[in-house]
């Protein structure tokens, strides 16, 4: 592979499953899988079927876009969580005079917030 070759493959960022030698009767052997930068990587995992055959087994590659979204929108949620708890914070530390808000009170009967929502004196 050539260095316009290396540099395309790496924009594609393309896997090479690596065979020593062309298909047909006598087809190549397997030798190993590299990365764009032609570096030997593990995708898979062999797996022996007892039958006399081995299978690679690699996930399926169009699954990838649904994990992503999935992840994407996993993200979003982490943030709206992190934004609300600032929120929280920042309201909590008005309600207890606090320069930092207190991630704990919530769960102690000392806080002047969660006893006032509860109707109770703090």
């Amino acid at each position: 592979m050539n260095a316009d070759e290396r540099r395309a493959a790496r924009e594609k960022r393309q896997i090479y499953i690596v065979f020593d030698g062309p298909p047909g009767p006598q087809a190549g052997r397997f030798v190993e899988v590299n990365d764009y930068e032609g570096k030997s990587i593990r995708i898979g995992e062999w797996v022996d079927m007892e039958d006399g055959y081995w299978w690679l087994s690699i996930d399926d590659p169009r699954d990838l876009p649904a994990a992503l979204d999935e992840l994407d929108a996993k993200d979003a949620e982490i943030e709206r969580l992190r934004g609300a708890l600032r929120e929280d914070v920042a309201e909590c530390a008005a309600w207890c005079d606090v320069d930092k808000g207190c991630s704990v009170c919530h769960r102690l009967d000392t806080c002047k917030k969660r006893a006032a929502l509860e109707g109770r004196e703090g």
